[in-house]
Formats: C-alpha cells, sequence, structure tokens
C-alpha cells in the first residue's frame, strides 16, 4: 500500500481545517479578506484545454478534497491544487520530459515524469495521458480496455481501463461542439477519486 505523502496527509487536516475556520472568523470580524485568489484559466494552446473544478481523493482511512486547475497542451501540463481560502496551493508543470512539484511548503521536487510527480504529490497517481481523454468523457485510444458501457444517449457511463473503473455522469454542453461529463469517479484498489470539473476552456480549431 503506498504511503501518502505530508501534503496528502496534512495540508487539508483536521488542524488545518481548524484553521481555516478561524480565518473566516477573523475576516468576518476584521471586515477585510484574506482570500487567495484562484488561479487564471489562460486561453488554451492549438490542441489543449483547461478545466477547473473540485478533487475528492480517498485512500482507505485517509483522504482530501480541493479545488484544482488543469491546463493541458501538446507538450505541457501544468496542475494546480488549493484548499479553503487558497491554502495549501500546489502546482505540478510536466513539459517536454520534465516534472516540477512545487509544494505548499515552498519544496521543489524534479522528477522523471508526470506520474512520478503525482507519487511524491499526492501519494498516488493517475495515468496522465489516459486522463486527458477520461476527463472529457472519452476512453482512451490505444490502450486495452475492459468494460466501455454507453448510457441511452449514447454517451460514456462506465469504463474499465488501466486498472481503473470510472463512471461518468452529469453530462452537459461545455461549447457548442462538446459535452463533457460533470462527475467522474475512478477506482483502483482502495484509492477512490472523484473529479467535478466545471468550468471549460478549449483551443480554437485551427483556420
Amino acid at each position: 500500500m503506498v504511503i501518502p505523502n505530508s501534503l496528502f496527509l496534512n495540508v487539508f487536516s483536521i488542524r488545518c481545517r481548524r484553521i481555516v475556520g478561524w480565518a473566516v472568523v477573523l475576516v468576518t470580524l476584521a471586515g477585510c479578506s484574506l482570500l487567495s485568489p484562484a488561479p487564471e484559466m489562460a486561453v488554451p494552446e492549438l490542441g489543449g484545454f483547461a478545466v477547473s473544478g473540485r478533487l475528492a481523493v480517498r485512500q482507505a482511512d485517509d483522504g482530501f478534497s480541493s479545488s484544482f486547475l488543469w491546463q493541458h497542451a501538446t507538450n505541457l501540463d501544468e496542475i494546480e491544487l488549493w484548499g479553503p481560502l487558497g491554502q495549501g496551493r500546489s502546482r505540478l508543470v510536466g513539459e517536454r520530459g520534465m516534472v516540477t512539484v512545487y509544494t505548499a511548503k515552498g519544496e521543489i521536487f524534479k522528477e522523471a515524469s508526470v506520474e512520478a510527480g503525482m507519487q511524491r504529490w499526492l501519494g498516488f497517481t493517475l495515468p496522465l495521458g489516459a486522463l486527458t481523454y477520461w476527463i472529457r468523457g472519452q476512453a482512451a485510444p490505444g490502450f486495452p480496455t475492459e468494460l466501455l458501457m454507453k448510457d441511452n444517449s449514447g454517451e460514456l457511463a462506465m469504463l474499465d481501463q488501466l486498472g481503473w473503473k470510472l463512471q461518468f455522469t452529469r453530462y452537459r454542453s461545455a461549447d457548442t461542439a462538446r459535452r463533457v461529463p460533470g462527475r467522474i469517479i475512478a477506482v483502483r484498489g482502495d484509492i477512490k477519486v472523484t473529479l467535478l470539473p466545471a468550468e471549460w476552456s478549449f483551443a480554437a480549431a485551427p483556420g
């Protein structure tokens, strides 16, 4: 069993939630704002997308939930996580094979792959190449598929791929050409990841 690192266990811990609770009280009493602004969603590069929403992870008796922003391009992935009031903000940047993890504690780690960075960062890893398709409600091409089921509307409902069992629900229109799931549950062993994509931006089609 993978032992999650300190970010996974502590950034969104009970102690941190208590600190956030006191911060809310102080904001109310002082009439000022301690809110840290969310990262901005940049205009995606050709072939890319940007998506923000909520993420919840459960592994055995441990877990956390946070907001996320994922910006994807052909040779670049940048993922940010942060909790209430912007606390615990961390970032992973993968570019042309080089991966850098910037933790909430100000630490910087270099990793050989995005998956290795996620393992250090979160204590588990998702196959990012496949996730770029899964988050859009698609099976990842080029990988074996154990199960693929669609709903009455022809949209992907269940998928077993790369050892992950996925459920897709709450489809909605992301733009005039695309419908995307609003809820994705991915389970593998004792790890359960729930993604709630909320806001999307897609690169314009080539002219």
